[in-house]
């Protein structure tokens, strides 16, 4: 992502920094190089081994201004980065999900010790101080015209706006109002906050958005 928006991005890796691994890999590998660097503690040639990443993921967290955590099961490398970065005094946040959900126990359970919950895109943007915007306020670059370009070009944002009140309503509460899947559910809403159309006031729970 960062790549196909023209911004510099940097890899940590877990091998000499001259070694592609997964090999595969090789076009996105070369493009890091091309928009910033790799990075490596190891070696020229090294092999990747198990014991490296735990060791890398020291100092990913040492280079962030903020670590987020989007996805991770009980047992992650991504723990082990959050760790890493309360250590040395960073921002850990995670994305809460479902209970019983794999994928989300490890971000639950960093909630439940205290790492900040990533419920909108504001709060990251905040952290890093790159917004200035009060509650009510309209993103930066939004403006009506784009809110109406969604609306129009988009149907189940449309439907998913329309079944919107000032009052949150849940997602649940809002597929039973609009029958539209809840994945593609989920994708419409986060294209209306997005574009200010819509904001996410509480985990969970999605209203429209007071200009």
């Amino acid at each position: 992502g960062a790549l196909e928006g023209g911004g510099r991005t940097f890899a940590v890796l877990g091998c000499g920094a001259d070694v592609c691994y997964p090999a595969k890999h090789r076009k996105l590998y070369e493009g890091v190089i091309a928009s910033g660097g790799v990075l490596s503690e190891f070696p020229p040639g090294a092999d990747p081994q198990p014991f490296h990443f735990p060791k890398r993921n020291r100092i990913i967290s040492a280079l962030a201004d903020a670590v987020i955590v989007i996805e991770a099961r009980k047992k992650s490398g991504s723990l082990i980065t959050a760790d890493f970065a309360l250590e040395q005094g960073k921002s850990v946040y995670a994305l809460p999900g479902r209970i019983g959900d794999l994928l989300s126990e490890g971000c639950n359970a960093l909630i439940a010790q205290g790492a900040g919950i990533l419920w909108n895109y504001e709060t990251i943007l905040q952290e890093l101080g790159l917004a200035a915007e009060g509650p009510g306020t309209m993103p930066a670059g939004s403006a009506a015209g784009d809110i109406a370009a969604v609306l129009k070009t988009d149907p189940s944002c449309a439907a998913v706006f329309e079944a919107l009140d000032f009052e949150p309503r849940t997602a649940q509460s809002l597929y039973s109002r609009t029958g539209i899947p809840l994945g593609d559910l989920q994708s419409a809403l986060l294209t209306l906050v997005l574009a200010g159309a819509a904001e996410e006031p509480a985990p969970g729970w999605y209203a429209r958005r007071v200009k």
